[in-house]
């Protein structure tokens, strides 16, 4: 059987609950949330330093121009 829960592991109870499954050779996956997810809203809202990050790695990357790369790819 699989369950999928959400645990937000920066407050105190959930590290009582990984204590817990360890404790009880309870399999879990962690699946830390990248980004990308944040970005596109995936699994739950993003914390406004998250946003923050984000909307930094945004204006620090290199922008497409579009018309560019639709030239690019008619040539």
């Amino acid at each position: 059987m699989i369950i999928e829960i959400e645990i937000d592991d920066n407050t105190d109870k959930s590290k009582d609950i990984f204590r817990f499954l360890d404790q009880n050779n309870i399999k879990y996956n962690p699946k830390k949330l990248t980004s990308k997810d944040v970005a596109f809203g995936i699994g739950r809202l993003a914390k406004d330093d998250e946003l923050a990050e984000y909307l930094n790695r945004c204006m620090l990357s290199e922008t497409l121009d579009l018309n560019k790369l639709i030239d690019e790819t008619k040539s």
